[in-house]
């Protein structure tokens, strides 16, 4: 469930019951797009099943990459807390929810594999990214925790922390 990069295969159903408007959907093949609009988190947790289970129809989702990852550039004193909240809304929250939404489809299977990312500067701190850094932290203590709870229902949790990538949001 990464910002407009999940190809869940999601197209609009005249038999739908989701209560979803197509028209808000930004990317109509991404989850995340779909029900965790990147501003303003509110979905609810019926609406995050139902598409993951509209997504699995044809056989279910036997893995997830949770790789949401939105930031400021601010010293802490300057970061709004209504920013703060959106970075971990978007971040952590979005992960928590992908998780949960996919989990029924995997449990139904028997197995599953949900990757979540991290970044490095969990490690090394990073002045300017209170609350990038803040949630990613928090993601690796979502991911151990999860591992932990789903791996005897043959789940697979793990996580990637990769290194430093120039992208637009740092140029």
């Amino acid at each position: 469930c990464g910002v407009r990069n999940a190809d869940l295969g999601m197209k609009e159903d005249p038999h739908s019951t989701s209560s979803i408007p197509h028209s808000k959907i930004k990317n109509p093949h991404s989850l995340y797009d779909a029900l965790l609009d990147e501003y303003e988190p509110g979905a609810t947790t019926a609406e995050w099943r139902a598409a993951a289970d509209a997504a699995g129809a044809s056989g279910g989702i036997a893995g997830l990459v949770a790789g949401a990852g939105i930031m400021l550039n601010a010293p802490f004193l300057e970061i709004a807390e209504a920013d703060f909240d959106r970075t971990m809304a978007v971040n952590v929250r979005g992960t928590y929810l992908c998780a949960r939404a996919v989990y029924p489809s995997m449990l139904r299977l028997g197995r599953g594999s949900i990757i979540t990312l991290t970044s490095v500067t969990v490690e090394l701190g990073m002045a300017g990214f209170l609350d990038y850094v803040s949630s990613k932290a928090g993601i690796i203590g979502l991911t151990r925790a999860l591992a932990r709870e789903v791996g005897k229902d043959g789940i697979r949790v793990n996580s990637v922390m990769p290194g430093a990538i120039r992208t637009e949001q740092e140029v």
